[in-house]
């Protein structure tokens, strides 16, 4: 999963982050669900950065 390219319609970006227990996003990166898994991308390749843990659902 780390280097792959996040699909358009597999991609949700996290607008809350706080939801999700996180803390702000680092430079470079933002927080997305991708196929039920909480991972870092960058914003422009939507290239997966580092998984975070699975998720059970879309809190925002």
């Amino acid at each position: 999963m780390v280097g792959e390219t996040a699909l358009p319609g597999r991609l949700h970006v996290i607008s809350h982050p706080g939801r999700y227990g996180l803390g702000p996003e680092q430079p470079g990166s933002i927080y997305a669900v991708v196929d039920s898994m909480l991972v870092r991308i960058d914003p422009e390749t939507r290239e997966i950065q580092s998984v975070i843990r699975r998720v059970d659902r879309i809190l925002d």
